[in-house]
């Protein structure tokens, strides 16, 4: 936005240390930055989602917690940053607003950082560490250098707001659960992410595992993987390709790609210029090594 000369400028403040938003002003003629607010929470997240009156200083804000559901206020960064409630939503998730929910970071065999939000039952002991069934839910996204693939915008402070297809009820259900796990798929130089699509995503797989068994939580023989569309297509191949799951969700995907062969996802290549790209990322030619069960949705 820009005023008298001053353009205001929102930033969503990732650091590695949390999310902390930001509001500066940039004056257009000597070309100098001066930051106005900075949001301090540990416990919330803050989103500054526009000014609304730039001489008295009032910005719409929108706060939120794990268990604490997304409010709006009236923040007044000119009068000691303060809050004046304009909604009062109640939690309408109560029966998972006690679980435990952290954002887990680890690393891929080949250094690449990954991260997930990880849900306990309410209740469970972190000293007994109770070995529980594992529900992983994921969907792969496409890189084209290490960097990129390894940021992070998972922050634990955000409300958990199931929608009706989660993962997350199983929580209730006695599962940790592993919602969006980072699954890169990484392409470097003239390398294209898909030509080393299905080892990536085992290692994403094992990776996660790994990261959430060092922490005492589950039972690494009890499991499974789902996804929706790309991530049911994800399922299905790493059922395929590997011994890691007991189980599988597969909701609405599609597991033959010579059944898309002007490109998909992010793959421009046609069929008849890399068959083999094809015909390896289809879990439906190598169906017959499946040997864990798969729920087709």
């Amino acid at each position: 936005a820009i005023e008298n000369n001053m353009a205001y400028r929102i930033g969503n403040g990732f650091t590695k240390d949390g999310q902390f938003p930001f509001i500066d002003e940039f004056n257009l003629k000597t070309l100098k930055s001066k930051r106005l607010y900075t949001s301090l929470y540990k416990d919330k997240k803050e989103d500054l989602l526009e000014i609304e009156d730039f001489k008295k200083g009032t910005v719409l804000v929108q706060i939120q917690s794990k268990s604490d559901y997304p409010n709006y206020y009236l923040r007044n960064i000119k009068q000691k940053n303060k809050l004046t409630p304009i909604t009062a939503f109640k939690n309408p998730f109560e029966s998972i607003k006690n679980v435990s929910k952290e954002v887990i970071k680890y690393q891929r065999k080949d250094g690449v950082e990954l991260s997930g939000t990880l849900y306990l039952p309410d209740g469970y002991d972190k000293v007994k560490k109770e070995k529980l069934p594992l529900l992983i839910w994921a969907y792969p996204s496409e890189f084209k250098d290490k960097s990129s693939a390894g940021q992070s915008n998972q922050n634990p402070n955000e409300f958990t707001f199931p929608s009706y297809g989660s993962f997350v009820y199983w929580v209730t259900k006695g599962y940790v659960v592993l919602d969006d796990a980072s699954f890169p798929i990484i392409g470097e130089g003239t390398t294209e992410p898909n030509d080393n699509f299905i080892t990536q995503l085992v290692d994403n797989a094992e990776a996660a595992i790994d990261a959430v068994d060092a922490l005492g939580y589950i039972n690494r023989k009890k499991v499974a993987v789902g996804g929706h569309s790309y991530g049911a297509f994800m399922t299905a191949n790493l059922l395929t390709h590997s011994n890691l799951f007991a189980c599988g969700i597969a909701r609405s995907g599609a597991y033959n790609r010579t059944l898309t062969p002007f490109g998909f996802q992010t793959e421009q290549r046609n069929y008849w210029e890399v068959p083999e790209v094809y015909n390896t990322m289809s879990p439906f030619m190598s169906a017959d090594k499946m040997k864990t069960p798969m729920l087709l949705v």
